[in-house]
């Protein structure tokens, strides 16, 4: 059975989307100019570059085989989500480079509620997969956090890499968004962009 949750979580998010790039593009935060609004664009920085790398390495660990073998190497060893986990960090880097801070409440919660129901169809689909083995992965591995202490290399990993050209790609984009809101930045300062709201932080 479908609950509401489930049956609305989609257009919500269009939705919230579409207003937080109406925000970003239109609106400037009062405090844009302050020292600590630099501090919050430095460290978005860094969170995008750890995103990337991040969302790259894990890629390069199931591309192609996400079906067929449990990957329990690399991040994988550590956390049984890392691609979702560094996607979190990215949209945390984006918004902080942004500026319109007071989109960071409202997109936690929201990427909190959309990727708990994307990881639990997930783990239903691979415990029908991999059964006692998926089991005993779950059980020693964390749904979201890292536990370093686990980390196994693992030996070579065999990639397609058409696919893995395509999720590096994919990996960029995070990237790409920052170049673009540097872009935005600077046609705010410039009034190319017209600022139509102030927002408080």
């Amino acid at each position: 059975m479908v609950t509401i949750i489930e049956r609305f979580r989609k257009p919500v998010s269009w939705v919230f989307g579409i207003m937080s790039a109406f925000l970003i593009v239109f609106s400037l935060s009062n405090h844009a100019t302050s020292m600590y609004f630099e501090l919050a664009e430095l460290a978005g920085l860094v969170l995008i570059i750890i995103a990337t790398l991040g969302r790259i390495w894990s890629s390069l660990h199931i591309v192609g085989s996400k079906n067929s073998v449990l990957c329990d190497i690399g991040p994988y060893s550590m956390c049984r989500n890392p691609l979702y986990v560094f996607s979190f960090l990215g949209m945390i880097g984006i918004i902080l480079v942004s500026g319109i801070l007071i989109l960071l409440p409202p997109s936690i919660i929201l990427f909190t509620v959309y990727y708990g129901f994307v990881v639990r169809k997930e783990e239903e689909r691979l415990l029908s997969l991999f059964g006692l083995n998926f089991q005993n992965y779950c059980s020693k591995t964390p749904r979201l956090l890292f536990r370093l202490s686990n980390y196994r290399p693992g030996g070579a990993v065999t990639v397609n890499l058409e696919l893995i050209q395509k999720r590096i790609i994919d990996a960029m984009w995070f990237l790409w968004l920052y170049f673009i809101l540097e872009i935005l930045e600077i046609f705010k300062n410039t009034h190319v962009v017209p600022i139509l709201l102030h927002t408080p932080f």
